[in-house]
């Protein structure tokens, strides 16, 4: 396929994916371009199956060289392409079975707010802390990414007098998602192997540029956790992700030397899954946790029987926002006009109510 072709072809199937709400586009030898649509159906725009040459050219013009060096000799690429005027896509390439596939993400061009995503608020009064280390935590694919570019969002928009004017934020991601407009606050956003080498050579040049805020796209190895928690510590709001199927398996995340500056550093704890939506799509569905000498002490500690998940349903108003507590928010959901406008069904809350108990 010519390149031009290739590249104009590329350009129009992920703006068609936009336009329709397309949460994934999938690329695979010998079936059609699939999205999944908001509904999670998969859907086929067009018959004509790809052939693993399609695919190829199709992916080639989503790498600038070094990457396509990269996905040469490594097998698989992971990193993020932008149209102008459509917004972001992230994209994971990779072999199957010796043929060439692609999965590409589906991000909106503008980050939505902490409201628009019907995130619980006590998110945006986390988000202007000054300093500190916020965890947003849940399982792969669960719109971790998705929370924390709208907590830069509020950052970015808010008229409050605390933060307007008054916040440069720094993101270190790999690949970026989101692309940020810097109105309210100073945004620069680097990504790891184009911008920076590693993400602890990102943070550690961060610390040293007037950074108001560190937002790292997910805390993958020890160089960059105990970076992050020391940039919390001196003085920064550090906001990063941590894969944890539960809250209660977040301190086993990290190695027990650096518990104790993860009990000193931390300012609240986020842990969420998604839910289907009745507007389509899904919506997020969230555990909130605020400091305390109580979550300090549980991390620090070894007792096993005392959880996180405890300190959420035992905390006063103000300091946790329980799961079931955030799905019963989304149920009763109301409209601009105060009528109700339920964002999950009755079944979809009922089933929260019963895995979390009071959680």
């Amino acid at each position: 396929m010519n390149k031009d072709i290739a590249e104009q072809t590329i350009r129009d199937i992920l703006t068609e994916a936009s336009q329709k709400g397309v949460s994934e586009v999938h690329l695979a030898a010998g079936v059609p371009v699939v999205f999944r649509m908001p509904d999670g159906r998969l859907d086929r725009p067009d018959n004509r199956p790809l052939t693993t040459e399609d695919i190829m050219d199709l992916s080639l013009c989503l790498l600038d060289q070094a990457q396509q060096e990269a996905l040469r000799r490594e097998r698989d690429s992971d990193t993020s392409y932008f149209i102008p005027g459509i917004g972001n896509f992230r994209i994971n390439l990779s072999y199957n079975r010796g043929a060439f596939g692609a999965s590409i993400r589906v991000l909106p061009p503008v980050p939505k707010t902490i409201r628009e995503l019907h995130l619980p608020l006590i998110l945006e009064s986390i988000a202007s802390h000054e300093k500190g280390l916020v965890l947003i935590t849940g399982g792969a694919s669960e719109g971790k990414s998705t929370t924390m570019a709208a907590m830069i969002q509020y950052l970015n928009t808010s008229n409050d007098e605390l933060t307007k004017d008054r916040r440069h934020i720094v993101t270190m991601e790999n690949p970026i998602e989101y692309t940020f407009e810097s109105r309210n606050a100073l945004i620069r956003q680097r990504e790891i192997g184009r911008d920076v080498i590693s993400f602890g050579r990102g943070l550690a040049a961060a610390t040293r540029e007037d950074v108001d805020v560190i937002a790292i796209g997910e805390m993958r190895d020890s160089e960059s956790t105990e970076a992050a928690m020391q940039a919390a510590i001196r003085g920064q709001l550090v906001i990063s992700t941590a894969q944890a199927n539960s809250i209660d398996e977040i301190p086993s995340l990290f190695q027990r030397d650096n518990r104790r500056s993860l009990a000193f550093a931390l300012r609240a704890i986020v842990y969420q899954q998604l839910l289907p939506s009745l507007k389509g799509g899904k919506v997020a569905c969230c555990q909130v946790l605020i400091a305390s000498p109580g979550m300090a002490n549980l991390i620090m500690g070894n007792d096993i029987h005392h959880k996180l998940s405890s300190l959420v349903a035992q905390s006063k108003a103000g300091l946790a926002t329980r799961m079931v507590d955030s799905a019963k928010d989304l149920y009763e959901h109301r409209d601009k006009n105060d009528r109700r406008d339920p964002l999950i069904s009755e079944a979809t809350l009922n089933e929260i109510l019963h895995k979390y108990k009071g959680q």
